[in-house]
Parts: C-alpha cells; structure tokens; sequence
C-alpha cells in the first residue's frame, strides 16, 4: 500500500473528506504536509457550511475574527460531527457583549440581509426580556434573513462570546468554530454520538427529538450508558453533569486551524450542565459556585449571578 503522503492529490483530499473530525485530528498531527491537508479540508468544510446562510463568506469570516465571535449551534454540530448527516436549520452567531450591532450591520450591509428583530416597545419590555434571557448568559439576540436563510446573533453578556454556549441545554451544543479555533467540551461523549442534558428549556422536548433524528444519544447521566458506569465518581473522567468545567480544561477538545501560526484561545468561562443530585455526597470542586444555584461562572473577571 502506498504511503498517504504520496498519492495522488485529489485521492489524497478525497480520503480526508470521508474522514471524520477525531481521524482528521490524528492525520494531520503526522507532519506538516497532512497537517496543511487537513486544514484545507477544515478550512473548505466550514466554508461550505457558512454558504448556506450568507453570500459573501469570506467577508463574514473575516467579520468573525474581527469581533472575536464564533459559530454554534447546529452549524458548528455539523462541522464537528462528519460521519453524522446533518443539515443545519439556521446560523447561529455568539458575539461578545459590544460586538453585536457590529455583526448587525455587517450581515445586513455586506451579506445583504433584512433585520427582522422583533424589539421591545417600552423600557420595561426590555428590562423583563433581559432578564429571561440573562439566565442563559445572553444580553441581545438578533435574527437576520440573508438571501441564503436565516442567521441569529447571539449577544453574551459578557466580553468574552462563549458565555452563551456555555448555558446550552445539552454537552453537544457546547461546540464553538470559527476561522482560527474549534472545539466541543465533550468530545469523549460527542464524537461517541451521545450527549448529557443540562437545564429543561420549555422547548426541550422538541430539542431532543431533533436531536435524536440527527443521530446522538441524550441521558440524564453518563452512568446510563453500560460502559460507562464506572467505580468511582464520573468526575474523575469530566463526565459529572454538575462538575465544573472549562472550554479549555483537560477533556475538552480545544484545537486551531492551524496550531502552528495560530495562538490558543484563552476562555474565561466555568460552567456545570445542572443541578440534579445523582445520590452522592459530591458537591466538592467550586462549592461556591453551587451553593449559588450558578450554571455558568466568568473566573478570571467579574461573577455573573444566575
């Protein structure tokens, strides 16, 4: 057989395309030439995906690195999840907190798109929608219909953009790309097409059926899985839905386009999935952080109350 360097290009890209994300992960850590391979396949996955939804998509990348933003949602559930077939409904945009009228302007000015944001009409209005949606980390959500569909703009309460996926009501949904980093917070469940659910949403159960078409498993807890069930505590692997967790901790998959050029993303963001006790006298790592009923937490700047 001949060595993978040496074929011929197109059989060479035509391997990688078929290749699902942890395979691709492994291939290009062989050497630079399959390391720049896979970049391109990466690189021309995640364009396709953003095609869909907006005209001009290196324009609307360059956007997204220019606002320090990234692509969630089931987009980015696509891109991560290769061997699965999925086709995104909408895109789904998380922005820093004084970032997103910046994006506003870019997708209805560059991409062409109508703003079809339902605003608030009085003060109070605002106030109360404010405070649903600062539950979940985010300040602002604004919806645009582009020629090519529709893309929602998810405002963070905060600098940092991620907050708001870190308030996703199940582990797939932790999953982040744009064109400097992906990643996904489980990858030890996600890329096995499981996920855990975090707190009930009222849409959940329509959620979770769309979900389960798409392909994942969705438990309560990691031990509802046979091999799984471990002897000690699921925290030992991160699989304990009320742990602490970050996006760049041990067990989570937080990688670059290109890791050679690129820096590391620096996220400042603690979450857990929920509060459901699992019958263990286990509240131990961040207690403080529990004791307040807080689903996600900024550690390297201010606390953000739940």
């Amino acid at each position: 057989m001949l060595p993978f360097h040496v074929l011929a290009p197109d059989a060479h890209l035509r391997i990688l395309h078929y290749s699902d994300m942890p395979t691709l992960l492994q291939i290009r850590a062989t050497c630079r030439f399959n390391l720049a391979a896979v970049q391109q396949e990466l690189q021309s996955s995640f364009k396709s995906l953003l095609h869909e939804r907006v005209p001009v998509v290196d324009s609307f990348m360059a956007a997204l690195v220019a606002n320090r933003s990234y692509v969630g949602g089931s987009v980015a559930v696509a891109f991560l999840a290769r061997d699965l077939d999925i086709t995104p409904g909408n895109l789904d945009v998380f922005t820093p907190r004084f970032r997103g009228v910046t994006l506003l302007h870019h997708l209805v000015h560059v991409q062409k798109g109508v703003d079809r944001t339902e605003y608030p009409q009085t003060e109070e209005e605002e106030e109360a929608q404010r405070r649903v949606w600062g539950c979940d980390g985010i300040w602002q959500i604004y919806h645009v219909s582009t020629p090519r569909g529709q893309v929602n703009i998810y405002v963070s309460v905060d600098e940092e953009a991620l907050v708001p996926i870190a308030g996703s009501w199940a582990t797939h949904l932790l999953s982040y790309v744009n064109p400097d980093h992906f990643g996904t917070a489980y990858p030890v469940l996600f890329f096995a097409h499981r996920a855990l659910l975090g707190s009930l949403v009222a849409y959940e159960a329509v959620q979770v059926k769309k979900s389960v078409r798409r392909g994942f498993d969705l438990r309560l807890f990691p031990t509802q899985w046979g091999d799984l069930r471990v002897a000690d505590c699921g925290a030992s692997r991160s699989l304990c839905p009320t742990q602490a967790r970050y996006f760049d901790d041990s067990e989570a998959l937080c990688t670059r386009f290109q890791p050679l050029q690129t820096a590391y993303v620096d996220p400042t963001v603690v979450w857990r999935m929920d509060g459901r006790p699992c019958g263990q006298d286990c509240y131990l790592d961040y207690e403080q952080m529990l004791h307040h009923r807080t689903r996600w937490y900024k550690y390297r700047a201010r606390w953000v109350s739940r």
